[in-house]
């Protein structure tokens, strides 16, 4: 009797430890709306970026938007940083005394999250090889069309949703909340009623090269536009990863044990 009973335990344990190694996922997917809440993202840890006041790095946490044709979009999962679309260090910078542009690839934020961002945050890692330059080069902001598409997870609304925008809305580092660009001008914004903040879209304002309006997500997850010039707006950036030059190494897809990726070269 004993030994039956000791059978059918290593038998159950069997079970559970197959189905437990059957559910873990060891693939990149998109974002999958008919899984549970907490399941419908999976996440990738890439990179180090400034997260405390004081400017220690802590690895950065990211979201599977998508995965096609053997490229990832990713998301981070807070807003890293805060810069103007374009420098403006006059005492008043909404003189509008700046350049304008046709898109956002000829922005001063554009070079800057192609250059200091991007070397901050991966620096000579070989992972750094596994982005895919876009139009708007390596990092970037989403754009309107990206933050409007349902099967990131997104809603199809930019205002007045009745569910509202949680899914828009980010939550900033300490890093980001302590960013100031200049002694006159404020710090990145902050809603007290969601802890959330602004953070720049990569559209123009109706795509009109004689404006000077970015768009921006707002606190509140609401899509609007905001001058070039403002300093209280965050930098939540994405990222294309080429899947055929890197490989999952550790790490389950979940918040709480994301996948850690190792570049593999081409394939």
């Amino acid at each position: 009797m004993k030994k039956t009973v000791r059978i059918l335990g290593y038998v159950f344990l069997f079970l559970v430890l197959l189905a437990s190694s059957a559910s873990a996922e060891t693939t990149l997917r998109g974002y999958d709306k008919s899984r549970p809440k907490d399941q419908r993202y999976q996440y990738v840890l890439l990179g180090d970026y400034p997260y405390e006041t004081d400017g220690k790095t802590k690895p950065v946490l990211w979201w599977v938007l998508g995965v096609k044709d053997g490229e990832a979009l990713l998301l981070s999962d807070m807003i890293l940083d805060t810069q103007q679309v374009m420098y403006c260090d006059e005492k008043d910078p909404e003189s509008r005394n700046f350049r304008r542009m046709v898109d956002f690839s000829e922005s001063d934020l554009c070079a800057w999250m192609n250059g200091t961002m991007l070397d901050t945050l991966l620096g000579d890692d070989p992972m750094r090889s596994a982005l895919v330059e876009t139009q708007f080069g390596r990092l970037y902001p989403l754009t309107d069309t990206q933050m409007l598409t349902a099967a990131y997870g997104f809603s199809r609304a930019r205002y007045d949703d009745v569910n509202g925008f949680p899914e828009r809305r980010a939550i900033a580092t300490p890093y980001a909340k302590s960013v100031q660009l200049f002694s006159w001008r404020k710090t990145l914004y902050i809603d007290h009623s969601y802890g959330t903040s602004p953070y720049w879209v990569s559209t123009l304002k109706q795509n009109r090269t004689d404006c000077y309006f970015l768009q921006l997500c707002g606190y509140d997850g609401h899509l609007s536009y905001g001058s070039y010039s403002r300093t209280n707006v965050g930098v939540r950036p994405a990222l294309t990863l080429d899947l055929t030059k890197c490989r999952v190494v550790s790490g389950d897809g979940t918040k709480d044990n994301p996948f850690v990726m190792e570049y593999t070269g081409e394939n």
